[in-house]
């Protein structure tokens, strides 16, 4: 499998792409896929070629995906990249969120794009902001305690982004291929929050349409609550080496009122 392996060292840079992938057909299936490239992203269109030809899509599993390059117009930064048939799996209950990569910085690279019409695209998001606020590092529990390692509060009213680390639980290659260490990669997280007295699941307190993705990070969105409850705040990561592992965090719901007098 080893899907994380870096697709070719001669491209410099690469930048995960979240696809929310909705619920409804559960199984196997591909889906066409449109990523707006921001014209505000300058490491990325000061390093690519004027051309275009160096901006490849790449799917979890370090394969290159059938692409197209459409409304390019170099000069006024406006890039939207579609990608077809990306293998995706609906489980009929939970929203998938998957990551591809856009890989670009690489002068000699050919032309590597497919004339297709995408059909029913979903959208990819790239997120470009820094993990703030909320920001869980290593979440993992080695000293048998029966809390999640990372705690955050919040207000009802509060929206906002709850960042996990993942990369540090990804296995890395012993010997290096194409001059990286990458080995294990991450294929798609499931997200959600439960109420810690049983396994109900609270659906109004996060947008899982909204799950980003950072180099070693997601970002899963969290809003709403009841006053005075902690829960539970969920990303179950699946990997190419098709091991799963579940981030946590716990959320309370403060609204600090002052006491009264």
């Amino acid at each position: 499998m080893s899907g994380s392996s870096w697709y070719d060292e001669n491209f410099k840079y690469r930048w995960p792409v979240a696809v929310n992938v909705p619920t409804g057909s559960s199984g196997a299936h591909n889906k066409d896929v449109e990523i707006v490239i921001p014209s505000k992203w300058d490491v990325f269109w000061e390093n690519i070629q004027s051309t275009g030809f160096d901006v490849y899509c790449v799917d979890y599993n370090g394969n290159l995906l059938t692409q197209v390059r459409h409304a390019f117009n170099y000069a006024n930064r406006s890039l939207t990249m579609r990608v077809q048939n990306l293998p995706v799996t609906d489980s009929g209950t939970f929203r998938h969120t998957y990551l591809i990569y856009i890989y670009f910085g690489n002068p000699s690279a050919a032309n590597a794009v497919t004339v297709f019409t995408p059909s029913s695209p979903l959208s990819g998001q790239i997120f470009l902001g820094k993990p703030t606020n909320m920001v869980a590092g290593d979440t993992a529990n080695t000293d048998g305690s029966e809390s999640a390692a990372a705690s955050f509060s919040k207000t009802i009213q509060d929206q906002q982004y709850l960042w996990f680390k993942f990369d540090s639980r990804l296995s890395r290659r012993i010997s290096t291929y194409n001059d990286f260490l990458f080995y294990e990669g991450l294929k798609y997280v499931q997200v959600y929050v439960k109420h810690p007295t049983g396994p109900t699941l609270q659906p109004l307190m996060i947008d899982d349409s909204k799950t980003r993705f950072l180099p070693g990070w997601v970002g899963i969105f969290v809003q709403a609550g009841t006053n005075n409850l902690d829960y539970l705040a969920i990303a179950d990561c699946y990997t190419t080496e098709e091991q799963r592992f579940s981030l946590r965090a716990v959320l309370s719901i403060r609204e600090q009122y002052p006491p009264a007098r």
